[in-house]
């Protein structure tokens, strides 16, 4: 009886372990960014295979932060993505450029989707899903400042 309480015990641990693991590697982890002096969540991408992944294939319209750990040139694309969005280019808090990559393009092969890149160094993007924006009533532009409560 005592080998099945221990197998029991193992299988509740490793389960929890594998449900902390698995939210953090998919971004999980909500942040609030103030925008126009209101609190949003934003789910928090600050690992390369977050980055890497980004809002691909979630159908759930949430704000993502990509956190980074220092500024560079940085380039992103619409990979497997199932709704549209803005991109959200940010240097510190304060906003350099937004790209406005609200279509996605239709009968296109991955491969050729157009890339977006940022035309300063940053450190962090926010990107916002096009129906979130609208419901929301939220107009970015460049030198707005948006605060991050990590």
């Amino acid at each position: 009886m005592k080998i099945i309480k221990y197998i029991a015990l193992i299988i509740i641990v490793g389960l929890a372990i594998f449900i902390w693991f698995s939210s953090r590697a998919t971004g999980n982890d909500l942040v609030t960014v103030t925008i126009g002096g209101r609190d949003y969540r934003a789910l928090l991408a600050d690992q390369p295979a977050e980055w890497e992944r980004g809002l691909s294939g979630q159908t759930k319209h949430q704000m993502m932060l990509f956190v980074f750990p220092d500024k560079q040139l940085r380039t992103f694309w619409m990979k497997d993505m199932n709704f549209p969005i803005d991109i959200v280019w940010l240097d510190d808090t304060a906003v350099v450029g937004v790209e406005r990559a609200s279509l996605i393009p239709d009968g296109i092969p991955q491969v050729a989707w157009p890339r977006y890149s940022s035309a300063v160094p940053i450190n962090q993007v926010l990107e916002i899903p096009i129906d979130l924006k609208q419901n929301l009533g939220l107009n970015i532009e460049n030198g707005d400042k948006i605060n991050i409560k990590l």
